[in-house]
């Protein structure tokens, strides 16, 4: 489930101050055990990269989600990570990850962000 705040007023946008936000709530949209590679592609295509084509914050929340192995998040995440580079950083974040799924989204933004030295 997308929901999407950016018309909403302050007080109820993303809950960071971020009124431009748009909130991926991942355990509504892929369950506990998000692994449908197909699904995070279908996903992405539909609603993760229009939103950040708008210029949105994307809030990925992992409440709740018990797996979710790189084959699904390199799915969702690396063309976005890669279609804005450095700015992914401040665009992308992510709530309520196990220790194992942040190291993996930390792997898929350093394997898609170019490498900036020389």
């Amino acid at each position: 489930m997308v929901v999407d705040h950016a018309q909403e007023p302050r007080a109820r946008g993303a809950g960071d101050g971020q009124s431009n936000a748009c909130h991926i709530v991942i355990n509504n949209d892929f369950g506990r055990y998000a692994e449908n590679k197909q699904e995070a592609i279908n996903f992405k295509d539909r609603r993760l990269m229009p939103a950040i084509h708008e210029g949105k914050v994307i809030v990925f929340d992992f409440a709740d989600v018990e797996s979710a192995p790189h084959s699904f998040l390199n799915a969702l995440l690396a063309e976005g990570v890669r279609a804005l580079g450095l700015k992914a950083f401040k665009r992308l974040k992510f709530r309520n990850t196990t220790t194992s799924i942040r190291e993996t989204i930390d792997y898929i933004f350093d394997e898609n962000i170019p490498d900036t030295e020389g």
